[in-house]
């Protein structure tokens, strides 16, 4: 059995994430099952999936982690997509945003529901977190996904990126792989929520958890802990969860590519997608 890790809340789930639930339940196995921690209440939409309650879980999100970050932080711009800048030249104050580079709190719950799942009873000893906005395209199963996950000696696996953005490489986070056996996970994973907890992460070059997890993962490496990056020789490529071999068996619609209802990228619609139009270029998370 290999435990899927995600979260969102009831209009993230009438926009998108049904779409994760449902292909979910049509493509993999019995070895598989998806584990989901919503923000709100949710029992309407778990009765719905009540024939599935063996491969779908749902459990409330509920941190006290994420609430003493949300007490301290959660009312500043700051926290919500906005950057305040300083021009010592011109001696006036500018304002960056709305962006996703800055939205901690929109992205904050991924770190905290990772930690939350480590500690359900009988969760399997390897984990995968997958974001809400991916979709199954392939038929999945414990085998297949293994080779995505860590190995005995390693503690996560990620998708990185060595080239985007331009301005502040970082790695994409719609996968991580997790081995929660591995004895240096508990401190991990709870140094990357105390970027959140202590407001760390208004230091970083972005606030959202791809800088989190990368400078986390950093601050292990130096230590000697191993991680692996599953992107292959699409490092430089800005979407490599759908161009390495995750791409087989998922497509991952971030940011505007749920217009599409498609990755153009993904080579199962390279063929079909010879431009993107105008109206949809955009800077891809």
């Amino acid at each position: 059995m290999i435990d899927l890790i995600t979260t969102f809340n009831k209009d993230i789930y009438n926009e998108y994430s049904k779409n994760l639930l449902d292909s979910f339940i049509e493509k993999s196995d019995d070895s598989l099952r998806l584990n989901v921690f919503f923000e709100g209440n949710f029992e309407d939409i778990k009765l719905k999936y009540n024939q599935n309650k063996n491969k779908i879980r749902f459990f409330e999100f509920n941190s006290g982690d994420w609430n003493i970050f949300y007490k301290k932080f959660g009312h500043l711009v700051e926290a919500n997509g906005f950057k305040i800048i300083r021009d010592e030249v011109k001696n006036e104050i500018k304002i960056d945003g709305p962006s996703y580079k800055w939205n901690a709190v929109k992205f904050s719950y991924k770190v905290f529901s990772i930690f939350l799942a480590s500690n359900i009873d009988k969760i399997s000893e390897k984990i995968a977190w997958i974001d809400a906005d991916t979709v199954c395209i392939n038929n999945l199963n414990e085998s297949v996904l293994e080779d995505f996950l860590p190995k005995k000696d390693e503690l996560m696996t990620y998708l990185g990126r060595d080239n985007f953005p331009l301005t502040c490489p970082h790695s994409e986070t719609g996968f991580i792989g997790f081995n929660l056996l591995h004895e240096q996970f508990n401190l991990f994973i709870k140094t990357a929520i105390s970027f959140y907890t202590t407001g760390e992460i208004f230091t970083l070059d972005r606030y959202h958890d791809c800088l989190v997890y990368d400078t986390t993962r950093k601050i292990f490496e130096m230590t000697g802990t191993q991680f692996r990056s599953l992107s292959g020789e699409f490092t430089s490529e800005e979407h490599p969860f759908v161009k390495c071999g995750l791409g087989n068996f998922f497509d991952h619609l971030k940011g505007k590519r749920k217009i599409l209802g498609f990755s153009p990228e993904h080579p199962k619609h390279m063929k079909k997608t010879k431009f993107v139009d105008e109206k949809i270029q955009l800077n891809f998370v």
